[in-house]
This record gives C-alpha cells, structure tokens and sequence, in this order.
C-alpha cells in the first residue's frame, strides 16, 4: 500500500505528513509541493522526526541513485513458504 498511500486512509495524519515530506524531498523540482509538504510535516512531526525523514530520504535516494547508476540486477523475490 505504501506505493498508493495518497489513495488509502491507512495511514496516519502523522504518516502521510511524513510520506509526503520524503516525496518532496525525492523531487524537488516542484518548490510548491516541497513547500506544502514541509508545512505539513511541521504541524505533525518533531522537529528531530523531520530531520529524520528528510536524511531517510536522502540515503534511500542517494543508494537508489548508485544502484540505477552501477545497473545492479535486482534479485528475484524468495518464493514464500
């Protein structure tokens, strides 16, 4: 569900703000939506949960970006038991 949490209300107030915070983070080009997002992390999140989310963002981003780069092949998933 994590791929479609802007369609779900399985989430948190305090999870979407932080989800959408990540996006922002994962694309600024869109100043607004950075914007939007960072104003609503702040009326959710500690300031030290924001800190949080935007550094998990920049490594899930930075280690997807080298990943992309390098052409590592992704492993087929484990069959389940």
């Amino acid at each position: 569900m994590l791929a479609a949490w802007h369609d779900t209300e399985l989430f948190t107030a305090r999870e979407r703000a932080a989800l959408a915070l990540a996006e922002a983070v994962t694309a600024p080009a869109d100043a607004e939506a950075q914007e939007r997002a960072y104003d609503a992390a702040r009326g959710a999140l500690t300031d030290d949960e924001i800190s949080a989310v935007v550094w998990v963002a920049i490594t899930i981003n930075a280690f997807n970006r080298v990943s992309i780069l390098s052409k590592h092949p992704v492993r087929e998933a484990s069959p389940k038991p």
